[in-house]
């Protein structure tokens, strides 16, 4: 896993919320209103003249009401404390302090920007100050916070976010280009998706939180991770950190073919120097069992499936150990001593020669980028 390093994320971040909040306060306010209205408080007229688009009002409305649902504006007086749902009558004075939190500039910037390390802490906060939980509120309460928080809203700045942190390639995997393209009109064309890190199904609060939405390919997001519950103790989160050297790509070789780039000839496998009892490792690889294996409910190699998805791409360390042996009969002094003549480096040369990048803050541009180098320093070592 690749750690997303780019120097302008917290300007990114300020800029997202600056926009954003006033679409979270919008929400927010009328629901004030239809609760205002419901319990006494509140006009018919301040329903019906509220900017909300009509649709959205209706659904609001319509969501709290069991009896005489609303099938158009001229229906507002449905809101009757008879006509909704008990737990609508149940949850009252909750829902109000839910209301009044979420229509605070300040709460939502503190739940917009919050820190990576600091965001399932802040949820969990929120979710205990109010008593409400997953279990007992995913139906009622729920709801009403993500139609607030409201995740369709990051559609509209999905595109400009995803081209100012500028990472091209899976930071969970790093075996897949997502870039962002824009054409010259200004057409959005393709993007990546966003991973919330903890699933907004349980972590409400964060479904608009930066730095809980993590840049990635389709694969990684929809069909491995899906809405599997981690935590910082157990996985990795890209804004905080990568695999670094705590874990490497090796290869294994068998030489059964006499072809040296014949796929067939290797196996990768993921290893790690760190010890197994380091909280690193068991982010990495899982809690180590005392018959030897893993826990597969942890660790990002196993949520990933990375040893089993990079064994499909054995071809390409075919060609890496192909081109390091040709580079290394007798070529790599020539080559070094020709760097300045021609005016390069050994950083400008391995990018030109090996097809990726030297520099692990440089790996998010390509994929395959620690592979590679994994690779090539193991079968040359000499380059290194």
């Amino acid at each position: 896993m690749i750690k997303i390093e780019t120097h302008n994320l917290d300007q990114v971040a300020q800029e997202y919320f600056d926009q954003v909040k006033f679409k979270c306060l919008e929400r927010a306010r009328f629901y004030k209103k239809v609760f205002n209205f419901l319990y006494g408080s509140g006009t018919l007229n301040a329903l019906q003249n509220d900017t909300l688009h009509g649709k959205t009002k209706k659904r609001i409305a319509n969501f709290l009401l069991e009896h005489n649902k609303m099938k158009t504006l001229a229906h507002f007086g449905n809101l009757v404390p008879a006509n909704v749902y008990q737990w609508v009558n149940d949850h009252e004075q909750t829902i109000f302090g839910l209301l009044e939190f979420l229509d605070n500039v300040d709460n939502l910037r503190q739940l917009i920007l919050i820190h990576a390390i600091n965001s399932y802490d802040a949820d969990s906060d929120v979710q205990s100050t109010f008593n409400i939980n997953y279990g007992q509120h995913q139906n009622t309460i729920f709801p009403i916070i993500n139609d607030i928080i409201d995740y369709a809203f990051f559609d509209d700045f999905a595109y400009n976010i995803a081209s100012s942190v500028g990472i091209n390639s899976c930071p969970y995997c790093n075996r897949i280009y997502i870039n962002t393209v824009i054409d010259k009109n200004g057409k959005h064309i393709i993007r990546p998706t966003f991973d919330h890190f903890f699933p907004q199904s349980k972590h409400p609060f964060l479904a608009l939180s930066f730095f809980n939405l993590v840049p990635s390919c389709y694969y990684c997001n929809a069909n491995l991770k899906t809405a599997t519950i981690i935590t910082h103790q157990t996985h990795l989160h890209p804004y905080l950190e990568g695999f670094d050297n705590g874990c490497s790509f090796r290869v294994v070789i068998s030489g059964l073919h006499p072809n040296i780039s014949d796929p067939r000839n290797y196996k990768i496998v993921l290893q790690s120097d760190i010890p197994s009892y380091s909280p690193k490792y068991r982010k990495i690889f899982g809690t180590r069992n005392s018959d030897g294996t893993h826990n597969l409910k942890e660790g990002n190699t196993n949520l990933f499936k990375l040893e089993d998805i990079y064994n499909s791409h054995t071809d390409i360390v075919g060609e890496l150990v192909l081109k390091a042996d040709r580079y290394s009969k007798g070529q790599s002094k020539a080559l070094f001593s020709l760097f300045d003549l021609l005016g390069t480096n050994k950083t400008e040369f391995y990018q030109y020669y090996f097809g990726n990048y030297y520099h692990e803050n440089l790996f998010h541009k390509r994929p395959m980028a620690k592979l590679t180098k994994d690779v090539l320093q193991q079968v040359l070592q000499s380059f290194f």
